[in-house]
């Protein structure tokens, strides 16, 4: 019913089932007679519809359990990362970040392996989910990187740096 809109009411359609469109807009006018409104459109977001494996960047950068913080800290610096996964037999067994390695540093561990501070708990997501549940899941779970993996094996990496630069080329 549009009688429930007035104008200069703020509008969010979305999103849509199928392109998770989301419009959002303010009132512009609007036709009883026809129940149909007007209005001024300020923001539309329509997230691309690759699968999540699609985003890996073909070559993960990674840092080995037994380094020492002093070599995880200069893979990340040469890389320019923040953080990296931890391999440990060719299998991701956690994630490290500059935090991680300055909180043990602040607490006085100095000589310590990546695989004592790292963290353990890893987000993983399926690849052939869409790029939405990517962003979606960095939101939920207030992290910084998410294993992608492909019938049960880890295939690799995306961050939410990965996630802005790919947002960011159509602009």
């Amino acid at each position: 019913n549009v009688r429930e809109f007035d104008i200069g009411d703020k509008i969010l359609i979305g999103p849509t089932v199928v392109n998770k469109l989301v419009i959002r807009g303010i009132v512009t006018g609007r036709d009883d007679s026809e129940n149909s409104i007007i209005f001024s459109i300020e923001e539309m977001i329509s997230l691309p519809k690759r699968p999540a494996k699609n985003y890996i960047k073909s070559k993960t950068i990674t840092v080995p359990a037994n380094a020492n913080i002093q070599e995880a800290s200069r893979i990340l610096v040469r890389h320019d990362l923040h953080g990296a996964p931890v391999i440990d037999k060719n299998s991701i067994v956690g994630i490290i970040t500059f935090k991680d390695i300055a909180e043990s540093l602040a607490g006085g561990k100095v000589n310590v392996r990546v695989k004592q501070i790292m963290s353990k708990e890893l987000v993983s997501m399926e690849g052939n989910k869409p790029f939405y549940e990517i962003v979606k899941l960095f939101n939920e779970k207030n992290i910084g990187r998410i294993l992608i993996t492909g019938d049960g094996n880890q295939i690799g990496v995306i961050s939410k740096t990965d996630v802005l630069r790919e947002l960011l080329a159509y602009y």
